[in-house]
């Protein structure tokens, strides 16, 4: 009897023992000095278990992460998010919150998450399994556990990525892979030494990552992606079962070929309308103006919708659905458009493509890279590059979204890895022309002209899609004014190869007055530019992702009996990351600005920094700086 009440003391201790571990953590005043600098919040461990048994069977994966939340600005880096699909579904989840001292002060459980759709798709199986932690006294540390269970075939395990936000240091992090003794797997580390791999008694292959003590990135100005200077593991079967689809990656080429088989039995139309494109097409000579006539008929018949139900994230619906209904996605209207171009002999290619990432691993061939899909037009003397999602792209331009990018056509005997085109940077052009009059008051009217080329097109085209009072208000905030008013708005698109588009409007403003006699004018109201704080310490490299060339001309006509206070003058800087040059120049009673400003695209040394420092901000000077101009003194 005695014995059996010694041994139930025992377990009640090893019981309580355990609950009270966890309901207990480190305080965050164990965490080293070097985590903490900079840092908003710390990953203080991040471990991830997948046991695959084949590539055709389901598998699951466990992962657990706790995060010390240091100040308010951590706060939004450290929720918890899970995604579902067909192929993956969240089978466990538990959660805690523990104060500074480490002391357990609330559970978190399943039904704590909230769950929504996470794409606007018109179908879609995904969902998004989520938890805003609201807890407002910092520091505090919380911590998550869950389960992923993969089905129907593994494309790719986990992508493991323990930091996700800037200003996010790490302790330390965990990947281990266990896979069945004959798969061959490839992997891919970014900022992550290679791993340890051992075999099991069972035969098995344990593949092991381990990470520690990365330390805190700022968001510097003009750097890299985050995801280029933080630990990443990519890993993927070579031979794999996606749905009923079994493939290889092995190279770029089995991804070709793997992504040729989605499409086959797929690309049929019906007669009806093979005879309407031929009809329309007969007469136009040039093989590159049927497929522009063609892209408009994309354009007039169809539209775009999300569709992402199953193996249908990667395959598109069936042609002649699209024919039916009149919609699809990227996919389908590629394909659709691929299948319309092929009724009247003109060969195309079916391309994936990264609106993301700029450059595709080439060591790492994987279907997840890219997101999206287009169509590639190979003529004799020229290749044609089709955005089918929006058609209304003008025809032959190499949208933004995709210039320069890497890309891979689906091929029956596999094709390797692409590189569109891209544009110069000062092709990427934008202008103001204005003509005002100023009057003694300080009010003054006069007429612009804005024209904008390329990206610079891209971002202004949408005006299109506006009223008339929309059109005004867009306009009215990129004024920097505080009285201005504008009218009678005329807006000219020419939809050609390299696209442009002109507004042009009347503007009444109003100029700062000091006293009677004297006018502050602004050197360039339609501008402004940020200028870095000189002297910051920066680490990273100096990234400028988009280049482009704007050039100004201001003309103010000033009352006779003013003239400008100060001599006319040249300001010009050229350096390696672009130049700028502002001109004040008098032309009888009229003052003529004119401003150029270069950007030019590309990735630069951080020895080089003050250089861009002095560039932007001779930059902001010149745009924000005012002129005075004064009444002349009367002869006596």
């Amino acid at each position: 009897m005695e014995t059996k009440k010694l041994f139930l003391t025992i377990i009640a201790i090893v019981l309580i023992g355990s609950v009270s571990a966890k309901d207990q953590v480190k305080p965050i005043s164990a965490i080293p000095d070097s985590l903490s600098q900079g840092a908003y919040s710390v990953v203080l461990d991040y471990a991830v278990e997948c046991n695959v048994e084949a590539s055709c069977l389901p598998y699951s994966c466990s992962f657990k992460k706790t995060y010390a939340v240091l100040n308010k600005h951590g706060q939004g880096d450290t929720g918890f998010v899970a995604y579902t699909d067909a192929f993956r579904s969240l089978k466990g989840f538990s959660g805690r919150i523990y104060d500074a001292n480490g002391e357990l002060i609330q559970k978190i459980k399943r039904s704590d998450l909230q769950s929504s759709e996470y794409s606007e798709s018109l179908a879609t199986d995904a969902e998004v399994h989520f938890y805003e932690c609201n807890y407002g006294r910092f520091p505090y540390t919380i911590e998550y556990e869950w389960k992923i269970d993969y089905r129907d075939g593994v494309l790719s395990f986990p992508i493991f990525n323990p930091i996700s936000a800037y200003n996010q240091s790490l302790q330390k992090a965990s990947y281990k892979l266990t896979l069945p003794k004959y798969m061959e797997y490839n992997s891919k580390c970014v900022n992550v030494s290679k791993p340890s791999i051992t075999m099991s008694e069972e035969g098995e292959t344990v593949v092991e990552w381990e990470v520690e003590n990365i330390y805190a990135i700022e968001d510097e100005p003009y750097s890299t992606e985050l995801s280029a200077s933080i630990p990443c593991i990519y890993a993927e079967p070579q031979e794999f079962q996606y749905g009923d689809y079994l493939g290889y990656q092995s190279s770029w080429q089995d991804i070709s070929a793997w992504s040729y088989t989605l499409l086959e039995g797929r690309n049929i139309i019906s007669e009806k309308t093979i005879s309407a494109i031929k009809q329309m097409t007969d007469t136009i000579a040039s093989t590159r103006d049927k497929v522009k006539r063609v892209y408009e008929y994309l354009d007039e018949t169809t539209r775009y919708v999300s569709i992402q139900l199953g193996v249908g994230g990667y395959r598109p619906i069936r042609s002649e659905e699209v024919e039916k209904s009149g919609f699809g996605d990227c996919k389908a209207l590629s394909l659709y458009m691929r299948t319309l171009l092929k009724a009247i002999g003109i060969e195309s290619n079916y391309v994936v493509i990264s609106t993301i990432n700029e450059r595709l691993f080439a060591d790492y061939p994987n279907v997840q890279q890219s997101n999206h899909v287009i169509l590639q037009v190979p003529l004799k003397q020229d290749t044609i590059w089709l955005e089918c999602t929006n058609p209304s792209i003008p025809f032959g331009y190499i949208h933004d979204g995709i210039a320069g990018h890497d890309a891979l056509p689906a091929s029956e005997e596999g094709s390797g890895l692409v590189r569109l085109p891209s544009y110069p940077d000062s092709l990427h052009f934008e202008s103001y022309n204005a003509a005002i009059t100023l009057k003694e008051d300080g009010s003054a009217t006069g007429t612009v002209v804005r024209k904008s080329y390329l990206s610079q097109y891209e971002y202004l085209s949408g005006i299109t899609d506006l009223d008339k009072t929309e059109q005004i208000d867009f306009l009215r905030k990129g004024i920097h004014f505080n009285i201005a008013s504008i009218s009678n708005v005329l807006v000219e698109e020419d939809k050609l190869e390299l696209p442009s588009i002109t507004v042009s409007y009347d503007l009444a403003i109003k100029y700062k007055t000091i006293g009677k006699d004297i006018i502050s004018i602004r050197i360039n109201p339609f501008r402004s530019a940020s200028s870095p704080r000189r002297g910051e310490k920066r680490e990273q490299k100096i990234h400028i992702q988009s280049g482009f060339c704007d050039t100004d001309t201001i003309r103010i006509t000033i009352p006779d009996n003013y003239v400008l206070s100060t001599s006319p003058r040249i300001d010009s800087l050229q350096t390696k990351f672009g130049s700028f040059t502002s001109q004040i120049a008098v032309e009888d009673q009229e003052i003529v600005i004119t401003q150029k400003r270069l950007l030019k695209q590309g990735v630069y040394s951080l020895e080089d920094y003050d250089q861009l420092v002095d560039l932007l901000d001779l930059t902001s000077k010149k745009y924000q700086n005012s002129f005075l101009v004064k009444r002349k003194k009367s002869l006596k």
